[in-house]
Parts: C-alpha cells; sequence; structure tokens
C-alpha cells in the first residue's frame, strides 16, 4: 500500500467519474483520496462520502 500511495498521481485532486450501468450514466465528483488493497479510486465525494470505485471514465478538474 505504501508504495501504491508514493506513485499515486491522483491522489489530492478533484475528479469527475464517469461509469455506465446498463445503459445509463452515473457521474460522481469529488477528491482522490487514493486506493484501497484491490486497486479501486478510493474518491471522497462533494457530500463526504468515501466511495470505492474500480471502472469508469476518470477526468480531472480544474
Amino acid at each position: 500500500m505504501e508504495q501504491f500511495a508514493m506513485m499515486d498521481a491522483l491522489s489530492g485532486l478533484r475528479l469527475r467519474v464517469t461509469q455506465d450501468y446498463n445503459n445509463e450514466e452515473k457521474v460522481v465528483t469529488g477528491i482522490a483520496c487514493g486506493v484501497d488493497t484491490h486497486g479501486c479510486l478510493q474518491l471522497r465525494q462533494d457530500s463526504g462520502k468515501i466511495s470505492t470505485l474500480f471502472t469508469g471514465r476518470i477526468d480531472v478538474i480544474y
């Protein structure tokens, strides 16, 4: 986990993640806060909830 954290280029950046569920687009935004033990992106959403995201298109928001 320490090695993941050292190479995490997205940590601390504001992101928009777009996912496709059954032909419906779901978009979540928040701050990247690392990866879990499975390599999934951890995203602290604007609501404060931390989501674990396995797939999706990631856009950095400036």
